[in-house]
């Protein structure tokens, strides 16, 4: 898989994520084939219409709107995100309208669509550096949990990050 290395996190003892990195992948239907095999094994995303969720996916990687955790070159993590306005992605937290991108340039806020990690220090890890590559910028997301273990939860937070 190309990619282009970002950060290196080694495990602590004891820990469930081996050591792994976070990295922005290269666009490139490898990549695209690699993401659609890991995430479609995993809820909620195993349920999601193939069409728009690839769709999504492809334009995550072509813009590099993402970022991927990988441990010996196996992908356990994946977070993407939609550059798009504050009202827009407001709205959309609140399911009273869609999501849609904002034009290049005029971004204030992103909507975090698509994430999924095998622990929690891997998923802090993406989410992390997402915010980091949007500096200034509002973060939204909707939380859904495998299996229903806890209630959906919605959030946004001001990203201060630089």
């Amino acid at each position: 898989m190309s990619m282009n290395e970002a950060v290196t996190r080694p495990a602590t003892p004891g820990s469930p994520a081996p050591d792994f990195r976070v990295v922005q992948l290269n666009a490139s239907f490898e990549t695209f084939g690699v993401l659609v095999d890991f995430l479609s094994r995993i809820d909620p995303f195993t349920k999601y219409d193939i069409g728009n969720f690839c769709q999504a996916l492809r334009r995550q990687i072509g813009d590099g709107n993402h970022v991927a955790a990988l441990s010996n070159r196996k992908l356990i993590g994946y977070c993407g995100w939609l550059p798009t306005k504050t009202a827009i992605a407001a709205a959309w937290v609140d399911n009273s309208g869609p999501l849609t991108p904002a034009r290049s340039g005029e971004s204030d806020a992103v909507a975090l669509t698509v994430v999924a990690a095998s622990d929690r220090r891997v998923l802090m890890s993406l989410i992390h550096r997402a915010r980091k590559l949007n500096p200034q910028r509002r973060v939204f997301f909707k939380r859904d949990y495998r299996g229903n273990a806890r209630p959906a939860r919605k959030s946004s937070v001001q990203n201060v990050a630089t």
